[in-house]
Protein backbone atom coordinates (compact mmCIF):
# COMPACT_ATOMS: atom_id res chain seq x y z
CA UNK A 1 0.00 0.00 0.00
CA UNK A 2 1.40 3.42 -0.96
CA UNK A 3 2.05 6.18 1.60
CA UNK A 4 -0.92 8.20 0.28
CA UNK A 5 -3.28 5.26 0.86
CA UNK A 6 -1.90 4.76 4.38
CA UNK A 7 -2.33 8.46 5.11
CA UNK A 8 -5.87 8.53 3.76
CA UNK A 9 -6.58 5.53 5.99
CA UNK A 10 -5.54 7.62 8.96
CA UNK A 11 -8.22 10.13 8.04
CA UNK A 12 -10.79 7.35 8.20
CA UNK A 13 -9.49 6.21 11.57
CA UNK A 14 -9.83 9.77 12.89
CA UNK A 15 -13.49 9.81 11.99
CA UNK A 16 -13.43 11.87 8.82
CA UNK A 17 -12.36 15.30 7.67
CA UNK A 18 -13.96 17.48 10.35
CA UNK A 19 -12.78 15.29 13.20
CA UNK A 20 -9.27 15.31 11.75
CA UNK A 21 -9.18 19.09 11.79
CA UNK A 22 -10.44 19.13 15.36
CA UNK A 23 -8.06 16.46 16.61
CA UNK A 24 -5.06 17.97 14.88
CA UNK A 25 -5.57 21.26 16.70
CA UNK A 26 -7.34 23.31 14.06
CA UNK A 27 -10.37 24.27 16.17
CA UNK A 28 -9.93 28.01 15.72
CA UNK A 29 -9.70 27.83 11.96
CA UNK A 30 -12.35 25.16 11.55
CA UNK A 31 -15.17 27.60 12.32
CA UNK A 32 -13.60 30.23 10.08
CA UNK A 33 -13.40 27.97 7.02
CA UNK A 34 -16.16 25.43 7.53
CA UNK A 35 -18.47 27.27 5.15
CA UNK A 36 -15.65 27.71 2.61
CA UNK A 37 -14.79 24.02 2.34
CA UNK A 38 -16.76 23.04 -0.70
CA UNK A 39 -16.76 19.36 -1.63
CA UNK A 40 -14.04 20.04 -4.20
CA UNK A 41 -11.82 21.98 -1.79
CA UNK A 42 -12.41 19.39 0.94
CA UNK A 43 -11.30 16.62 -1.42
CA UNK A 44 -8.24 18.61 -2.45
CA UNK A 45 -7.30 19.30 1.16
CA UNK A 46 -7.57 15.63 2.07
CA UNK A 47 -5.48 14.64 -0.94
CA UNK A 48 -2.82 17.27 -0.23
CA UNK A 49 -2.53 16.97 3.51
CA UNK A 50 -2.72 13.20 3.57
CA UNK A 51 0.84 13.40 2.28
CA UNK A 52 1.77 15.30 5.43
CA UNK A 53 0.36 12.48 7.54
CA UNK A 54 2.56 10.00 5.69
CA UNK A 55 5.71 11.96 6.55
CA UNK A 56 6.67 12.19 10.22
CA UNK A 57 8.88 15.24 9.73
CA UNK A 58 6.19 17.09 7.82
CA UNK A 59 3.52 16.12 10.35
CA UNK A 60 5.59 17.52 13.21
CA UNK A 61 6.29 20.66 11.21
CA UNK A 62 2.64 21.08 10.31
CA UNK A 63 1.44 20.71 13.88
CA UNK A 64 4.05 23.19 15.12
CA UNK A 65 1.97 26.02 13.68
CA UNK A 66 -1.27 24.07 13.09
CA UNK A 67 -4.06 26.50 12.29
CA UNK A 68 -1.77 29.20 10.91
CA UNK A 69 -0.34 26.89 8.29
CA UNK A 70 -3.77 25.73 7.25
CA UNK A 71 -4.70 29.40 6.93
CA UNK A 72 -1.73 29.87 4.58
CA UNK A 73 -2.61 26.75 2.61
CA UNK A 74 -6.20 27.95 2.06
CA UNK A 75 -5.05 31.47 1.17
CA UNK A 76 -2.39 30.37 -1.31
CA UNK A 77 -4.69 27.77 -2.82
CA UNK A 78 -7.37 30.39 -3.35
CA UNK A 79 -4.81 32.62 -5.11
CA UNK A 80 -3.97 29.80 -7.52
CA UNK A 81 -0.47 29.07 -6.19
CA UNK A 82 1.30 26.24 -7.93
CA UNK A 83 0.47 22.71 -6.82
CA UNK A 84 4.19 21.99 -7.07
CA UNK A 85 4.75 24.34 -4.13
CA UNK A 86 1.71 23.21 -2.16
CA UNK A 87 2.14 19.44 -2.40
CA UNK A 88 5.89 18.79 -2.34
CA UNK A 89 5.76 17.34 1.17
CA UNK A 90 9.40 16.61 1.93
CA UNK A 91 9.63 19.67 4.13
CA UNK A 92 9.75 22.23 1.33
CA UNK A 93 6.01 22.79 1.33
CA UNK A 94 6.13 23.37 5.08
CA UNK A 95 8.82 26.01 4.50
CA UNK A 96 6.74 27.64 1.76
CA UNK A 97 3.62 27.76 3.95
CA UNK A 98 5.60 28.96 6.95
CA UNK A 99 7.15 31.78 4.90
CA UNK A 100 3.68 32.91 3.85
CA UNK A 101 2.48 32.69 7.46
CA UNK A 102 5.38 34.83 8.66
CA UNK A 103 4.99 37.51 6.00
CA UNK A 104 1.25 37.64 6.62
CA UNK A 105 1.65 37.74 10.39
CA UNK A 106 4.02 40.71 10.20
CA UNK A 107 2.07 42.52 7.46
CA UNK A 108 5.02 42.40 5.04
CA UNK A 109 3.17 41.93 1.76
CA UNK A 110 3.88 45.60 1.01
CA UNK A 111 5.54 47.62 -1.78
CA UNK A 112 5.03 44.74 -4.21
CA UNK A 113 4.05 46.55 -7.37
CA UNK A 114 2.47 43.88 -9.55
CA UNK A 115 4.43 41.00 -7.99
CA UNK A 116 2.25 38.16 -6.72
CA UNK A 117 1.87 36.83 -3.18
CA UNK A 118 3.34 33.56 -4.46
CA UNK A 119 6.42 35.32 -5.88
CA UNK A 120 7.03 37.30 -2.69
CA UNK A 121 6.66 34.15 -0.59
CA UNK A 122 9.20 32.26 -2.70
CA UNK A 123 11.54 35.26 -2.50
CA UNK A 124 11.37 35.12 1.30
CA UNK A 125 11.87 31.33 1.13
CA UNK A 126 15.06 31.93 -0.85
CA UNK A 127 16.46 34.16 1.91
CA UNK A 128 16.09 31.36 4.46
CA UNK A 129 18.49 29.19 2.49
CA UNK A 130 18.94 29.55 -1.23
CA UNK A 131 21.23 26.57 -1.76
CA UNK A 132 18.46 24.44 -3.23
CA UNK A 133 18.52 26.83 -6.21
CA UNK A 134 22.14 28.02 -6.02
CA UNK A 135 23.85 24.63 -6.10
CA UNK A 136 22.29 23.58 -9.44
CA UNK A 137 23.03 27.05 -10.83
CA UNK A 138 26.71 26.80 -9.92
CA UNK A 139 26.97 23.23 -11.18
CA UNK A 140 30.01 21.18 -10.24
CA UNK A 141 31.70 21.26 -6.85
CA UNK A 142 34.15 22.81 -6.62
CA UNK A 143 32.52 25.27 -8.97
CA UNK A 144 33.95 25.58 -12.47
CA UNK A 145 33.49 29.32 -12.66
CA UNK A 146 33.84 29.65 -16.43
CA UNK A 147 31.72 26.62 -17.33
CA UNK A 148 28.29 27.89 -18.36
CA UNK A 149 26.59 24.61 -17.53
CA UNK A 150 23.05 23.70 -18.53
CA UNK A 151 21.24 24.02 -15.19
CA UNK A 152 19.62 20.75 -14.11
CA UNK A 153 16.68 21.71 -11.89
CA UNK A 154 14.02 19.37 -10.62
CA UNK A 155 10.44 20.62 -10.93
CA UNK A 156 10.41 22.32 -7.53
CA UNK A 157 13.79 24.01 -8.05
CA UNK A 158 12.87 25.22 -11.53
CA UNK A 159 9.60 26.75 -10.38
CA UNK A 160 11.29 28.36 -7.37
CA UNK A 161 13.96 29.86 -9.62
CA UNK A 162 11.36 31.14 -12.09
CA UNK A 163 9.22 32.76 -9.39
CA UNK A 164 12.26 34.35 -7.72
CA UNK A 165 13.54 35.75 -11.02
CA UNK A 166 10.04 36.97 -11.97
CA UNK A 167 9.73 38.69 -8.59
CA UNK A 168 13.06 40.51 -9.03
CA UNK A 169 12.19 41.66 -12.56
CA UNK A 170 8.72 42.83 -11.54
CA UNK A 171 10.03 44.69 -8.49
CA UNK A 172 12.34 46.77 -10.68
CA UNK A 173 9.28 48.92 -11.30
CA UNK A 174 9.07 49.85 -7.60
CA UNK A 175 11.30 51.95 -5.38
CA UNK A 176 13.07 48.75 -4.34
CA UNK A 177 15.33 49.07 -7.40
CA UNK A 178 18.99 49.72 -6.51
CA UNK A 179 20.54 51.40 -9.55
CA UNK A 180 23.99 53.02 -9.73
CA UNK A 181 24.57 52.26 -6.06
CA UNK A 182 27.34 50.02 -4.70
CA UNK A 183 26.42 46.83 -2.85
CA UNK A 184 28.80 44.35 -1.25
CA UNK A 185 29.20 40.58 -1.31
CA UNK A 186 31.81 38.47 0.47
CA UNK A 187 32.86 34.95 -0.51
CA UNK A 188 36.01 32.94 -0.98
CA UNK A 189 37.51 31.48 -4.11
CA UNK A 190 40.30 29.01 -4.71
CA UNK A 191 43.40 30.55 -6.22
CA UNK A 192 42.52 28.92 -9.55
CA UNK A 193 38.97 30.28 -9.51
CA UNK A 194 40.21 33.76 -8.63
CA UNK A 195 42.76 33.80 -11.44
CA UNK A 196 40.21 32.52 -13.98
CA UNK A 197 37.70 35.22 -13.09
CA UNK A 198 39.69 38.27 -12.05
CA UNK A 199 43.28 38.04 -13.33
CA UNK A 200 44.46 40.70 -15.76
CA UNK A 201 44.72 38.06 -18.49
CA UNK A 202 41.05 37.16 -18.04
CA UNK A 203 38.26 39.04 -19.75
CA UNK A 204 37.18 42.20 -17.98
CA UNK A 205 33.59 40.97 -18.36
CA UNK A 206 33.06 38.44 -15.57
CA UNK A 207 30.35 35.72 -15.44
CA UNK A 208 28.85 35.21 -11.98
CA UNK A 209 26.61 32.15 -11.68
CA UNK A 210 23.61 32.03 -9.36
CA UNK A 211 21.69 34.76 -7.57
CA UNK A 212 24.05 37.23 -5.90
CA UNK A 213 23.05 38.07 -2.32
CA UNK A 214 24.62 41.39 -1.40
CA UNK A 215 24.47 43.88 1.46
CA UNK A 216 24.10 47.65 1.50
CA UNK A 217 27.15 47.84 3.80
CA UNK A 218 30.50 46.07 4.13
CA UNK A 219 29.82 44.89 7.70
CA UNK A 220 27.99 41.69 6.76
CA UNK A 221 30.42 40.42 4.08
CA UNK A 222 33.39 41.31 6.29
CA UNK A 223 31.92 39.14 9.03
CA UNK A 224 31.30 36.25 6.63
CA UNK A 225 34.82 36.44 5.22
CA UNK A 226 36.30 36.71 8.70
CA UNK A 227 34.78 33.30 9.51
CA UNK A 228 35.86 31.65 6.25
CA UNK A 229 38.39 28.86 5.84
CA UNK A 230 40.80 31.11 4.01
CA UNK A 231 44.14 31.16 5.77
CA UNK A 232 44.94 34.41 7.66
CA UNK A 233 48.33 34.44 5.96
CA UNK A 234 47.08 33.73 2.45
CA UNK A 235 47.68 37.28 1.30
CA UNK A 236 50.18 38.37 3.93
CA UNK A 237 52.86 38.50 1.25
CA UNK A 238 50.86 41.13 -0.62
CA UNK A 239 51.21 44.59 0.82
CA UNK A 240 47.84 46.45 0.82
CA UNK A 241 47.92 48.17 -2.50
CA UNK A 242 45.75 49.93 -5.06
CA UNK A 243 47.99 49.65 -8.14
CA UNK A 244 46.38 46.98 -10.33
CA UNK A 245 49.47 45.97 -12.33
CA UNK A 246 51.59 45.70 -9.17
CA UNK A 247 48.87 43.65 -7.41
CA UNK A 248 48.64 41.18 -10.28
CA UNK A 249 52.42 40.84 -10.47
CA UNK A 250 52.64 40.24 -6.71
CA UNK A 251 49.76 37.77 -6.90
CA UNK A 252 51.45 35.79 -9.70
CA UNK A 253 54.63 35.54 -7.63
CA UNK A 254 52.64 34.57 -4.56
CA UNK A 255 50.83 31.60 -6.11
CA UNK A 256 53.97 29.92 -7.46
CA UNK A 257 54.29 26.44 -5.96
CA UNK A 258 50.95 26.60 -4.13
CA UNK A 259 47.99 24.23 -4.59
CA UNK A 260 45.66 26.45 -6.54
CA UNK A 261 42.64 24.15 -6.03
CA UNK A 262 42.91 24.04 -2.23
CA UNK A 263 44.22 27.38 -1.04
CA UNK A 264 41.40 29.89 -0.54
CA UNK A 265 41.38 33.68 -0.71
CA UNK A 266 38.71 35.98 0.67
CA UNK A 267 37.14 38.25 -1.94
CA UNK A 268 34.87 41.25 -1.41
CA UNK A 269 32.79 41.97 -4.51
CA UNK A 270 31.97 45.68 -4.60
CA UNK A 271 29.24 45.79 -7.22
CA UNK A 272 27.71 48.84 -8.88
CA UNK A 273 24.14 47.60 -9.12
CA UNK A 274 21.99 48.04 -12.19
CA UNK A 275 19.04 45.75 -11.43
CA UNK A 276 19.51 44.84 -7.76
CA UNK A 277 16.38 44.70 -5.60
CA UNK A 278 16.20 45.78 -1.96
CA UNK A 279 14.56 42.87 -0.12
CA UNK A 280 15.63 43.77 3.42
CA UNK A 281 12.05 44.22 4.63
CA UNK A 282 11.01 40.65 3.66
CA UNK A 283 14.33 38.87 4.14
CA UNK A 284 14.62 36.18 6.79
CA UNK A 285 17.77 38.05 7.89
CA UNK A 286 16.32 41.54 7.49
CA UNK A 287 15.24 44.47 9.60
CA UNK A 288 11.76 43.06 10.28
CA UNK A 289 12.34 39.31 10.52
CA UNK A 290 15.97 39.04 11.63
CA UNK A 291 15.24 40.00 15.27
CA UNK A 292 12.25 37.61 15.28
CA UNK A 293 13.79 34.61 13.58
CA UNK A 294 17.38 34.98 14.76
CA UNK A 295 17.15 36.68 18.12
CA UNK A 296 20.06 34.60 19.45
CA UNK A 297 22.48 35.79 16.77
CA UNK A 298 24.81 38.14 18.69
CA UNK A 299 26.23 39.99 15.68
CA UNK A 300 23.80 42.66 14.41
CA UNK A 301 25.49 42.64 10.98
CA UNK A 302 24.50 38.98 10.63
CA UNK A 303 21.08 39.23 12.25
CA UNK A 304 20.16 42.13 9.94
CA UNK A 305 22.02 41.85 6.64
CA UNK A 306 20.38 44.69 4.66
CA UNK A 307 20.05 42.42 1.63
CA UNK A 308 19.98 43.49 -1.99
CA UNK A 309 19.51 40.57 -4.41
CA UNK A 310 20.94 40.51 -7.95
CA UNK A 311 20.37 38.00 -10.72
CA UNK A 312 23.26 36.04 -12.18
CA UNK A 313 24.83 37.50 -15.31
CA UNK A 314 27.82 39.38 -16.68
CA UNK A 315 29.71 41.93 -14.57
CA UNK A 316 32.52 44.23 -15.70
CA UNK A 317 35.69 44.35 -13.62
CA UNK A 318 36.85 47.93 -13.05
CA UNK A 319 39.34 47.63 -10.18
CA UNK A 320 41.15 45.27 -7.82
CA UNK A 321 42.53 46.30 -4.44
CA UNK A 322 44.30 44.39 -1.66
CA UNK A 323 42.74 45.30 1.70
CA UNK A 324 43.47 44.49 5.33
CA UNK A 325 40.61 43.34 7.57
CA UNK A 326 39.76 46.34 9.78
CA UNK A 327 39.52 44.32 12.99
CA UNK A 328 42.03 41.60 12.15
CA UNK A 329 45.48 43.06 11.43
CA UNK A 330 47.65 40.79 9.34
CA UNK A 331 44.75 39.18 7.52
CA UNK A 332 44.01 40.40 4.01
CA UNK A 333 41.28 40.14 1.44
CA UNK A 334 40.94 41.17 -2.20
CA UNK A 335 38.34 43.78 -3.11
CA UNK A 336 37.13 43.47 -6.70
CA UNK A 337 35.04 46.33 -8.04
CA UNK A 338 32.45 45.28 -10.60
CA UNK A 339 29.65 46.86 -12.60
CA UNK A 340 26.47 44.85 -13.18
CA UNK A 341 25.79 44.78 -16.93
CA UNK A 342 22.34 43.19 -16.85
CA UNK A 343 23.41 40.68 -19.52
CA UNK A 344 22.25 37.06 -19.00
CA UNK A 345 24.67 34.14 -19.08
CA UNK A 346 24.59 31.99 -22.23
CA UNK A 347 23.54 28.35 -22.44
CA UNK A 348 21.80 28.05 -19.09
CA UNK A 349 18.57 26.48 -20.30
CA UNK A 350 16.17 28.47 -18.13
Amino acid sequence: MGSGAVATGRFVQLGGFTNYLRNAGYRSILAKYQHAFTDALRSQFVADFSRYLANDYALRALNANNAKLLDSWVSLNSLGASKTLLTNFDGTTFDFLDCHRLLQEHNLFQNMGTASIEQMTVLNRYTRSGNYVLFPQRGEFPELVLNMNQVNFDEYQRLSYQLTAQALRTLRNTNRLFRDVYVFRGRNYTLRQFKQLFHSTASTDIPLKGFQSCSKTTATPLDFMGKSKASPSNLAALIPDTDLSRIINDFDNYVIGKNQDELLVDVMLKIKSKNGIDIDDISDWGTNLGPVRHANEPNPAVRIQLEVLLEEGMFRRTNITIMEFPHNPGKYYIEVTLEELGTPLPGRGY
